[in-house]
């Protein structure tokens, strides 16, 4: 499904990602976990494409990220990974429907995608007067109308509310269950992240220093909030 190889990221003189590899399998829900700073967010913008790399490849369903041919896989990968990356002066109905213009036919219709995010009531609501809460499901059903294999999320809990959180959990565990999913997203949220991984990905420094499964966590005895402060 992905594969980064030695990927390379300097801005100036400053190395932001070193030589950073792993693979994720298909339906796989991995979390990058790191203190501010350590690449996470870049991290993911080089597997999608968006930012410059020295060196390495990120790949997926064997296209390279960094070449022309990644317009063959663009539709089958979703991302929600710029804050407010929507049109905040048009509503929410309006942003879904500009961007199922950009796929010209959306495996899931604006209808269900606002009824499954429970975004209808808000529907015709400028997105800019919608709360944080309603702003991040938006960002998440912008980024899932074309029902991506492969969906990168960062920081989906950032500044939302329990009731919020509760509800993306859940439904996040819904949309990989039933579409096999495959979900890298990053969190500082640890007991979130608690219910909802199968594999953790740490970085720091530019550096993957750590990959375990949650089933190695469990068999350890180690929590995943010990084994954050252990190694970050």
């Amino acid at each position: 499904m992905l594969k980064v190889d030695s990927l390379t990221v300097h801005k100036g003189e400053i190395d932001i990602l070193s030589e950073v590899s792993f693979e994720i399998n298909p339906s796989e829900t991995v979390c990058m976990l790191g203190r501010n700073g350590a690449g996470k967010t870049t991290l993911l913008r080089a597997i999608l494409g968006a930012e410059p790399i020295v060196s390495g490849q990120a790949i997926v369903q064997g296209y390279d990220m960094h070449r022309p041919e990644r317009q063959h896989v663009l539709t089958d990968v979703g991302a929600a990974i710029y804050p407010n990356s929507f049109y905040s002066y048009l509503s929410a109905l309006e942003n879904l429907w500009i961007t199922q213009r950009y796929y010209g036919v959306t495996r899931f219709s604006v209808d269900e995608m606002l009824h499954r995010f429970e975004l209808y009531d808000v529907r015709q609501r400028p997105a800019s007067q919608l709360s944080a809460g309603m702003k991040q499901r938006l960002l998440l059903a912008l980024a899932f109308i074309n029902k991506p294999t492969l969906l990168l999320l960062d920081e989906p809990f950032n500044a939302v509310d329990r009731d919020n959180t509760r509800f993306i959990l859940q439904l996040l565990a819904e949309l990989q269950r039933e579409y096999q999913t495959t979900v890298l997203l990053t969190s500082h949220s640890l007991p979130d992240v608690e219910t909802l991984y199968s594999r953790i990905l740490l970085l720091k420094a530019g550096r993957l220093v750590a990959d375990r499964t949650k089933i190695d966590l469990t068999n350890s005895g180690i929590s995943l909030t010990d084994f954050y402060d252990t190694i970050a």
